[in-house]
């Protein structure tokens, strides 16, 4: 059986050269389409539910939900066996930045994240995106702001 054979783009899109040379890593791309907007609703609709849930816990701020989402990418290339060794204080699996961004007890309040209102999930549920509606419509909305129009994949194809 032969390998298949793969064919190399050996030129660039002037549309990515433009609008994401700016851009070096992967918070750059992340920050570029979730603006302020998108986290401090985020954080709003976070609080809500904790406050619904857990009266006891002090509200988020946009700085946890910022620490919080860059755990994410150190968790995404620097992986351990389970969550809670991330703030191990052993020697071979501790974590400074980790534990100097915040608490396990503290993450694991943000990890119950919240884009949207529970108590206001329409009666009828036909709509299984509820929770996410808000912040991909958002998000949507960026993405064609960015581009400078709506993007469709056979769009970028011809590009």
């Amino acid at each position: 059986m032969s390998k298949p054979k793969f064919q190399f783009f050996s030129i660039r899109s002037g549309f990515v050269d433009t609008i994401f040379e700016h851009l070096v890593t992967p918070i750059d791309f992340f920050l570029q389409f979730n603006d302020e907007d998108i986290i401090e609703n985020i954080v709003f609709q976070t609080n809500l539910y904790i406050t619904e849930k857990q009266n006891s816990v002090r509200p988020i701020t946009v700085n946890e939900i910022y620490g919080f989402i860059g755990l994410q990418f150190l968790f995404g290339y620097h992986k351990l066996p389970r969550n809670h060794l991330y703030w191990s204080l052993d020697v071979d699996t501790s974590v400074n930045v980790v534990q100097q961004t915040m608490t396990r007890n503290r993450y694991h309040t943000i990890s119950n994240i919240h884009p949207n209102d529970n108590l206001s999930i329409p009666s009828n549920k036909k709509d299984k995106m509820y929770k996410l509606r808000p912040f991909l419509s958002r998000l949507n909305e960026n993405f064609k702001k960015i581009a400078g129009w709506p993007l469709k994949f056979n769009q970028l194809m011809k590009i």
